[in-house]
């Protein structure tokens, strides 16, 4: 994992050094065999022309032909002969060496004197295929040793030369806005690696600075909005005593009520979301949620009688879930809310778990909401306008900040909310 980024990109880089190798060797090998089949025509066309001049010239002379190891002449009877050449390649058998060895063969048509004759001239070209061969046969072994050297040297490299980057890279993975993240520089030569670590410098700076700004501003907010309203509150619970006023204005005070306690519940939940969005509950530890959920329905067992409601658990002693033990209570006790707030009068609540998974359903006639909509923040049910609209939306931001996957469904009329054990 230490070096997983920089060996990609470098995979990469390798990938296409190789392959512009690839077209490299092909093109210098090409040009290579090229020049080889150059030299070698060039080579055997100058022995031609060579002997061919003797040759002609002996015979213009009407002198006897010199013997030309290479070369045979045969007189040919009158007739019109067209001076054409023709070259092959052929083995010939080498009887010193006992081997066939490769020749290019030249049969010319040639007139000396009015007498036109046969011209066959060999050359051999043994040797010049050899080398040709050799030329071939050394161009792969160095493609090949070229192309490990490059990736060895990638691997070398993304062990060395990357090495700031990569711990660049891990301070990136560990760093939490608000927990007092300290960053150690990093001493690099690099003016690449060294201008990321100014710029992630700078950004750790103004995230802290920004969040410590939200915080001050949420808190503060909360704090002074409670003030007022407790003083609205207890104001409001005097006039609510006051029998004289309930009697001629009982509807505004207790509207007036409402909304006060409306507020004052709003404020805390909606600090509370922040600090779960910040990260700020970091106790993680592995909680058997069995004794937690069966607590959460004692505690809640009344409230679901108020509706005719009964709640049924059958619970799996081994579900465990990794997760801060404050968040796992507002998980159950948002979900357990939900469904006696949403069930149908005498119909039953139903809670089952197992090793890896929580479920929560209950009876309804009809599913209010879309599925999509159902954990967006100030999302309610049209039976129940007087709900905040954020407790699903806190138990989905906890879930997807702790590796738990939350589903709903609406199936035989029943909502069901399942949440699902990750790798946390």
């Amino acid at each position: 994992m230490k070096s997983l980024r920089s060996s990609k990109l470098l995979i990469k880089i390798a990938v296409l050094f190789l392959f512009f190798i690839v077209i490299a060797f092909s093109i210098s090998a090409t040009v290579l065999i090229l020049k080889t089949d150059h030299y070698i025509n060039k080579s055997v066309e100058r022995s031609f022309i060579h002997k061919h001049e003797r040759i002609v010239e002996q015979l213009e002379k009407g002198q006897d032909i010199e013997f030309f190891k290479e070369a045979k002449i045969i007189k040919l009877n009158k007739g019109d002969y067209k001076n054409s050449i023709i070259d092959k390649d052929t083995l010939i058998y080498n009887e010193t060496l006992g081997v066939d060895n490769l020749h290019r063969l030249r049969k010319q048509v040639i007139q000396v004197n009015g007498i036109s004759y046969l011209l066959i001239l060999k050359k051999n070209i043994e040797d010049f295929t050899n080398l040709k061969a050799d030329v071939i046969s050394t161009l792969i072994p160095v493609f090949i040793v070229l192309s490990i050297v490059i990736v060895v040297f990638s691997v070398f490299l993304s062990r060395y030369l990357f090495r700031p980057f990569n711990h660049i890279l891990m301070q990136m993975k560990r760093f939490r806005v608000g927990e007092n993240f300290s960053y150690e520089s990093v001493k690099t030569t690099t003016s690449e690696f060294a201008t990321l670590q100014l710029l992630y410098q700078g950004m750790v700076q103004r995230a802290e600075e920004d969040y410590q700004r939200l915080k001050e501003y949420t808190e503060n907010m909360s704090h002074e909005f409670q003030t007022p309203l407790a003083i609205i509150r207890n104001k409001t619970e005097n006039l609510i005593a006051d029998e004289e006023v309930m009697e001629n204005h009982a509807q505004s005070v207790k509207a007036v009520y409402d909304e006060v306690n409306h507020l004052s519940k709003l404020s805390n939940t909606l600090k509370l979301l922040t600090k779960i969005e910040n990260n700020e509950f970091i106790n993680k530890k592995t909680i058997y949620t069995k004794p937690v959920i069966e607590d959460h329905v004692e505690k809640l067992r009344e409230l679901a009688g108020l509706k005719s409601v009964k709640m049924v658990a059958n619970l799996d002693g081994d579900h465990a879930i990794n997760i801060d033990a404050f968040l796992l209570e507002i998980v159950f006790k948002n979900l357990m809310r939900n469904a006696i707030l949403y069930a149908t009068s005498n119909s039953t609540i139903e809670i089952t778990s197992t090793a890896d998974t929580f479920k929560i359903s209950n009876h309804s006639d009809t599913s209010e909401q879309k599925p999509s909509d159902l954990f967006r923040r100030f999302s309610k049910g049209k039976s129940n306008q007087s709900s905040l609209g954020l407790g699903l939306a806190i138990v989905k931001k906890i879930c997807d900040l702790n590796g738990l996957l939350i589903e709903y469904k609406y199936i035989n009329s029943r909502h069901c909310f399942v949440i699902t054990s990750g790798n946390n």
